[in-house]
């Protein structure tokens, strides 16, 4: 049994939606049509526990997006083709997805910033002016001004400020910067898309300051009718976050509420699926089929459901897989039983709850046992 992690790499993201190997695609098209309805500024939050795929599902749709947008490059005409070719069966007769400009932003990697609106429109700057001609079009006109704001002196080429080492060390405060943004925003939709989607993901494991910083500033500068902001959060630790800057007497679901106009609970995904894809039987062997139950009876996400099943492998499955195919001495019956059935449970907690696991493994709380004892029965019961 070997157990692959399924890392959002771009041959990853590829090839599970080709193949719809977690069983998402279905879902994605649902959000893309949740995106296509949108009309005016509007901020979404896409809620799941740490772990549960938000930034696959978040690449994944920005993939499809820019599959449809013909001015967006990143992606070969070739891949293209093939993702559209895929969508048909997930889309009704005649629908069509608009052609948008969608940008990936990972809130964590620029927590060091002064300021995240500055990364932001880079950031935009950087996806839009790949192999595009910067002398021409108007949106690189306008952006250049805003970057013009923040350096000491004049960008009279975007294309330099893009090859530079570190761009974003040279940024400075100016009075007109909203202006510019908005001047900015205007003339790049025409020349892209319809509308401009960005994707903010790890926002629930910035600085309590920053993650501040950056909704305050999204609201301020970025209030556009033909803009879309989606915040793939924990909302859960979201609010904690902000608690932590404002104070654990504040609300911080009322605040949060200030900025999400709409709340999208990330689907789980196909057990099945994902299983095959990290090469695991759930009825293999007995031991499998108690990995299972643990990995539902504890909800485990995607991260938690990979580390999970390779803990498992490197401690017991090898040895394990030996013992189902061959003959069993009372002794090995004894280390069989706890392979089988109790070392899952271990494993699960060290997962899931270190300190339950620490309690349990210490004698202080037997109650994981306890609850698993109709596991325990059964197992007892087809090995005597």
């Amino acid at each position: 049994m070997k157990i692959l992690g399924l890392k959002p790499t771009d041959e990853n993201i590829l090839n599970t939606y080709l193949s719809d190997s977690i069983g998402r695609n279905e879902e994605i098209f649902h959000f893309v049509n949740i995106l296509n309805s949108m009309n005016g500024s509007c901020s979404i939050s896409l809620e799941g526990k740490w772990g549960s795929g938000k930034t696959f599902f978040v690449k994944q749709v920005e993939m499809v997006l820019n599959a449809n947008n013909d001015f967006v490059d990143g992606l070969s005409a070739e891949t293209k083709k093939e993702i559209r070719e895929k969508q048909i069966s997930y889309l009704e007769p005649g629908q069509i997805i608009k052609p948008y400009v969608s940008v990936y932003y990972d809130a964590w990697e620029n927590d060091n910033d002064t300021d995240p609106v500055f990364s932001i429109v880079y950031k935009i700057m950087q996806v839009m002016g790949a192999n595009y001609s910067f002398a021409e079009p108007d949106y690189i006109k306008a952006g250049t001004a805003i970057l013009d704001s923040f350096f000491d002196t004049k960008c009279t080429d975007i294309l330099a400020a893009l090859k530079s080492e570190d761009p974003l060390s040279e940024l400075k405060k100016a009075k007109t910067i909203e202006e510019k943004i908005r001047g900015f925003l205007s003339a790049l939709l025409p020349e892209k898309g319809d509308r401009l989607i960005v994707f903010v993901d790890e926002l629930d494991r910035c600085s309590p300051s920053y993650a501040v910083r950056l909704l305050e500033r999204i609201k301020h500068y970025f209030e556009n009718e033909n803009i879309t902001f989606v915040f793939s959060v924990n909302i859960f630790e979201l609010q904690y976050t902000i608690k932590k800057f404002y104070g654990n007497e504040f609300n911080g679901a009322r605040y949060l509420d200030r900025f999400f106009d709409l709340h999208v609970q990330l689907p789980a995904v196909d057990l099945s699926r994902y299983y095959s894809q990290l090469k695991f039987s759930s009825q293999e062997y007995i031991g499998s089929i108690m990995c299972d139950a643990m990995i539902q009876k504890y909800n485990m996400q995607m991260r938690e459901i990979s580390r999970y099943l390779q803990f498992y492998q490197l401690a017991v499955g090898k040895y394990l897989e030996r013992m189902e195919k061959s003959r069993r001495s009372f002794l090995q019956m004894e280390r069989y039983y706890c392979l089988t059935y109790i070392a899952p449970i271990v494993i699960a907690l060290k997962v899931v709850d270190p300190i339950k696991y620490d309690d349990f493994i210490s004698g202080k709380d037997p109650y994981p046992l306890i609850e698993s004892s109709q596991y325990l029965a059964i197992g007892f019961f087809l090995i005597c």
